[in-house]
């Protein structure tokens, strides 16, 4: 990275109940964090609004700790 410019971003994570199209939880970091570290934050947070009997994620957040 010599000589390159280094950006700044936020990183966000979000949680959808995609039938009622609502927000069930969200991360958001200023960090370069992997999907997985998000997850249980996001799993927690939906948990507490309602109950789900599968979650959808993308490969980033594919990790044995979740599946469990």
């Amino acid at each position: 990275r010599t000589g390159k410019l280094r950006r700044s971003f936020l990183k966000t994570s979000i949680a959808v109940d995609t039938d009622k199209k609502v927000i069930l939880g969200w991360k958001i970091s200023q960090k370069t964090d992997h999907d997985v570290k998000h997850a249980k934050t996001l799993i927690r947070q939906s948990n507490k609004s309602r109950k789900s009997q599968c979650y959808v994620m993308d490969k980033g957040y594919d990790s044995e700790e979740i599946h469990a």
